[in-house]
């Protein structure tokens, strides 16, 4: 399935990129997808899942279907890895 993955923040400096489509396997949750975006994403490793799916503040076990739009966001206050 296709997802659309968008970084804000400092996500986005991390990334080098304010969006990305990500293909995963049907059935993949969002912690699988952040474990995903973070290795493609070295520079995100160590920081923690906040994340909406198609606007909604959302968990790790959270289950994605094709089209998903999910941000990625960082600690609201900066943080630290």
């Amino acid at each position: 399935m296709r997802l659309k993955v968008h970084f804000f923040a400092l996500y986005r400096q991390l990334a080098s990129s304010a969006e990305t489509p990500v293909d995963l396997a049907e059935g993949a949750t969002l912690s699988l997808l952040w474990e995903h975006v973070q290795g493609l994403y070295p520079s995100l490793q160590g920081y923690p899942l906040i994340a909406a799916v198609n606007g909604e503040q959302c968990d790790g076990p959270t289950p994605l279907s094709e089209g998903d739009k999910v941000a990625f966001l960082p600690p609201f206050s900066g943080g630290q890895p």
